[in-house]
């Protein structure tokens, strides 16, 4: 998903392409939340071309492979005939929590 906001964003500014300094202030200054108090938090010269900052940022906000496997566990979870709907809801809603 990270790497599709990247991808989205390059196609958005695609002019922009060889001037990664421009590509870099663009997409910063696009960031909220949680992703602009990370990009805030870096050190001013830490990041020095687009690659590193693309990398970093994807480091930081993707986990691939945690989603596929909370998604694999969610698809499986079932209630048991004896099991209350309460109890179910419950290890349901604990698996949701669980997504980054």
């Amino acid at each position: 998903m990270t790497e599709n906001l990247f991808d989205a964003f390059l196609i958005a500014f695609e002019t922009y392409d060889q001037h990664e300094d421009m590509l870099m202030k663009l997409f910063s200054s696009s960031l909220i939340g949680k992703a602009k108090q990370w990009y805030n938090s870096i050190s001013p010269r830490a990041i020095t071309n687009w690659d590193i900052f693309r990398n970093l940022f994807i480091k930081m906000f993707t986990q691939k492979k945690v989603c596929i496997s909370l998604y694999d566990q969610i698809c499986q979870c079932k209630r048991t005939p004896r099991e209350s709907i309460y109890s179910f809801n419950d290890q349901f809603n604990t698996l949701v929590k669980r997504f980054p």
